[in-house]
C-alpha cells in the first residue's frame, strides 16, 4: 500500500539519485539544491512520524499540499531549475504541523567552500528554531570527525564558524561531504509537566571547491583592409622605326584591382639604337592608377641610324586586402566568486577560452550557462563572465 511514509521516500530516492548525477557531471550548484531538498524531505518525515502510514488516499489537504509542493521541487531539480528554490521549500515546510516545538529547517549557506576566501568558514543555518534559545540547547554539527557547536543561535538562524583545517582543497576536482546537522528542541510529557531535550537531525553536504575554478583568456578580432605593396615589371614594349617614325606610349593595364603608384615607375633598355635627342625622343611617364606607360617616340632616317628602342618598365603596384587583425589576452587568473565585466570593440567578434581546473578546455563566444562553474552573459560590447558562487 503506498502511504504517506512512501511517497516522501519515492522523493527523497528521486533527489539521491539526482545528487549522485550532479556529483559526477561536476554540478556543484544542482547538488546544493539538492542537498537542500533532502533536509526538507528529511523534516517532513520527522515531523509526520507519527502519521507516515497513512493511505496515501486519506492524506489531508495540508498533506497533500506538502507532496505536490516537494514533488514540484523535486521535478524542478531534475530539470536544473533552482531559482527561488528556498521561498518553495518554505511554502512546502509552512504545511507541517508546529508540534513539540520540532525545529524547521528553511535553507542553509556557506557550506560552499572555496579556498580563495580567507578565515575560518562561516556556515548558517535559517529557520523555525523555538527551543535554540534555551540554556544548554546548542545545534551542532558533524563533518567526517569534527564536530562543530554553534557560534551565534536565535529562534530564526544559527551560524556555525568551521575551521578551515577541516577542509582539504585538491587542486583538480571538487569533494563533496556529508555532514548532519543537530539541532536540539523540547518535548512535553506528563501533561506539559516533563520536558525533555531531543535532537532533529537533518543531513547536508558540505561542497569543497578546487583551489582555483582554472583561467581564462580572451580574444578579439577585427575585419578590416590592410594596404598590399609588390613590385612588378612590364616589359618588351616596342618602338621600331625601321621603316617609319613611332611616336605612342605603350605600357600595361592594371588587373585584380591593382592600382599602379605612378611614381615609382622608372624604365630600362634591353635594345637601344641611335642616340637621344636624334634617334629617339623620352617624353615622359604616362602612367596612371590604373595603367603604367611610359611616351617615347624614334625617328626613321634614310641616312644614319634609325631609332629602335626595346623598354621594360618597372613599378610598384598597391591594392587593399582583408586581413584580421586578433588580440589575445594570454591566460588571466579566475578566483571563486568573481565577477568581472570584459570590454570588447563592438565591431570585433570575440571567444573565451576556459581552462577549467580538470584539465579540460573550453570556448564561448556568446551567453553561455552550461558550464556548472562559470557563467558568460553579453550585453551590447561588454561581457560578463562570473564564477560560482554567483554573487
Amino acid at each position: 500500500m503506498l502511504t504517506l511514509g512512501a511517497l516522501l521516500n519515492q522523493l527523497f530516492d528521486r533527489v539521491q539519485q539526482l545528487v549522485q548525477q550532479f556529483q559526477n557531471a561536476g554540478l556543484v550548484l544542482e547538488v546544493n539544491a539538492g542537498a537542500q531538498i533532502q533536509a526538507a524531505i528529511g523534516q517532513a518525515q520527522a515531523a509526520l512520524n507519527n502519521v507516515l502510514s497513512t493511505a496515501a488516499g486519506d492524506l489531508s489537504a495540508q498533506q497533500q499540499q506538502l507532496i505536490s509542493g516537494l514533488t514540484g521541487v523535486v521535478d524542478d531539480l531534475q530539470n536544473k531549475i533552482i531559482d527561488d528554490l528556498t521561498s518553495k521549500l518554505q511554502t512546502a515546510a509552512n504545511t507541517l504541523p508546529i508540534a513539540n516545538h520540532f525545529p524547521q529547517l528553511a535553507g542553509f549557506g556557506g557550506n560552499i567552500v572555496a579556498p580563495s576566501v580567507p578565515g575560518d568558514v562561516q556556515f548558517t543555518v535559517s529557520g523555525n528554531f523555538f527551543d535554540i534559545g534555551q540554556d544548554g540547547y546548542d545545534a551542532t554539527i558533524t563533518i567526517g570527525s569534527q564536530v562543530v557547536t554553534n557560534t551565534t543561535k536565535v529562534t530564526n538562524q544559527i551560524t556555525f564558524t568551521v575551521p578551515r583545517s577541516t577542509f582539504t582543497f585538491v587542486a583538480n576536482s571538487v569533494t563533496y561531504l556529508p555532514t548532519s546537522i543537530s539541532i536540539p528542541y523540547r518535548v512535553s510529557e506528563v501533561l506539559g509537566l516533563i520536558h525533555k531535550k531531543e535532537f532533529a537531525t537533518f543531513n547536508i553536504i558540505f561542497i569543497v571547491l578546487p583551489n582555483s575554478p582554472g583561467t581564462y583568456d580572451l580574444q578579439t578580432s577585427k575585419s578590416g583592409q590592410v594596404p598590399q605593396q609588390v613590385g612588378a615589371n612590364c616589359g618588351n614594349l616596342v618602338w621600331d622605326s625601321s621603316d617609319d617614325d613611332q611616336d605612342m606610349v605603350q605600357g600595361c593595364n592594371m588587373t585584380d584591382d591593382w592600382q599602379c603608384l605612378r611614381e615609382s615607375v622608372t624604365y630600362s633598355f634591353s635594345r637601344q639604337e641611335g642616340d637621344q635627342g636624334n634617334a629617339w625622343f623620352d617624353y615622359g611617364n604616362a602612367s596612371t592608377s590604373t595603367f603604367v606607360g611610359w611616351h617615347f617616340k624614334t625617328e626613321h632616317h634614310g641616312m644614319g641610324t634609325s631609332g629602335k628602342l626595346t623598354v621594360n618598365l618597372s613599378y610598384q603596384k598597391t591594392r587593399n586586402v582583408p586581413q584580421t587583425q586578433t588580440t589575445d589576452t594570454g591566460d588571466l587568473a579566475l578566483n571563486w566568486g568573481d565577477a568581472k565585466i570584459l570590454t570588447v570593440d563592438p565591431t570585433s567578434s570575440w571567444k573565451i577560452t576556459y581552462h577549467q581546473f580538470d584539465g579540460t578546455t573550453k570556448e564561448y563566444a556568446s551567453s553561455d550557462s552550461s558550464n556548472p562553474y562559470i557563467r558568460i552573459v553579453t550585453a551590447g560590447n561588454q561581457i560578463s563572465l562570473k564564477a560560482i558562487p554567483y554573487q
